[in-house]
């Protein structure tokens, strides 16, 4: 058994792996962004006017959906990330040289 390194599926798996990462760092920004914006802004409500509820209502489900999203792009970034690891750990395993025929 000779030890040899797949330099391409290196590389590969390592930008495999940062591009899930900088998937889940874009999830947290838009998230960061989302969740810093006064609830009455992201509500439609505004001082000293009557209150809307079916906009309201709508902005609210608006946020909750566009939370979903985001939780299910995390989920997406950490399965690449994940296979970016595996596909970098299975390039630095030995592999077997193929048997010679006699």
């Amino acid at each position: 058994m000779s030890k040899q390194r797949d330099w391409l599926g290196a590389l590969v798996g390592l930008a495999v792996f940062l591009a899930g990462i900088a998937i889940i760092f874009w999830a947290f920004q838009q998230a960061y962004v989302l969740f810093g914006t006064p609830p009455e802004k992201a509500l439609g409500v505004k001082q000293g006017e009557v209150l809307d509820i079916n906009r309201a209502g709508v902005n609210g489900l608006g946020i909750v959906y566009r939370s979903l999203l985001l939780l299910l792009i995390c989920i997406i970034g950490s399965v690449v990330a994940n296979r970016g690891i595996k596909l970098y750990g299975e390039s630095q395993r030995a592999r077997q040289d193929s048997p010679k025929s006699e």
